[in-house]
């Protein structure tokens, strides 16, 4: 439940171009997502209390976007310049601490797959957060030429856009291999809709083929080293 609902919440941070509207419902799935996944790791908890300033900013934001249809008054260069960055800054601290978990978790249950994946995709979302940051700085265009900011922004937008998509993949991974406490325990209700009973019992039929693979591997590796 806790990596698909993280999913879910940072699904829409890939609303990259408009995210004032969207902010605020994934800083509330992500927070959530956060509070199941802090009982098998501190990261996760800590993710938790990075989300709640950023909720505030969401918050924040949304309401400056619904003024601004009406008034100029929120329109301060320097006021939106310092909530951008104190948006990319938290939402990366966030981003780092969700991925930091999911490599901990990956290296503990042996996925090193997700362990690379999670490890790539920090460095990859440390680097667009950063630009995004120097971007949102106050009066930037004084001291770089238009054209080149503009260029600049076009490339960040669809790095960003791409780094935030592959921790989604890493997120959607975590949700797919590592099995959550509660999942042990569960029992699966059918879903009314038999394509959705189909895929789920393929899923676990691959997974029985998968497990059943690395034990027969697990055992040749032993007959070799006997031989040895």
């Amino acid at each position: 439940m806790g990596f698909g609902t993280l999913f879910i919440g940072y699904f829409l941070v890939l609303n990259i171009f408009n995210y004032a509207y969207t902010d605020l419902i994934a800083a509330l799935i992500m927070m959530f997502a956060s509070y199941k996944l802090s009982a098998v790791s501190v990261d996760f908890k800590k993710a938790f209390y990075s989300l709640t300033p950023f909720a505030v900013i969401c918050t924040y934001e949304i309401f400056a976007e619904l003024l601004g249809i009406f008034t100029n008054a929120l329109a301060n260069p320097i006021l939106t310049g310092t909530i951008g960055i104190a948006r990319w800054l938290i939402l990366g601290c966030a981003s780092y601490l969700f991925l930091t978990g999911i490599k901990g978790l990956a290296k503990e249950v042996d996925l090193p797959r997700l362990y690379d994946k999670a490890k790539s995709s920090r460095v990859s979302l440390i680097f667009a957060y950063s630009v995004a940051i120097i971007l949102e700085i106050p009066y930037l265009d004084r001291i770089m030429p238009t054209k080149a900011i503009a260029v600049i922004a076009l490339l960040s937008l669809i790095f960003t856009f791409a780094a935030t998509l592959y921790a989604l993949t890493a997120i959607y991974s975590a949700y797919m291999r590592i099995c959550m406490p509660e999942d042990l325990v569960r029992e699966e209700r059918k879903s009314k809709l038999g394509a959705v009973n189909k895929f789920r019992e393929n899923e676990k039929k691959r997974g029985e083929e998968y497990a059943s693979y690395k034990i027969e591997k697990f055992k040749n590796q032993n007959k070799k080293k006997g031989r040895k």
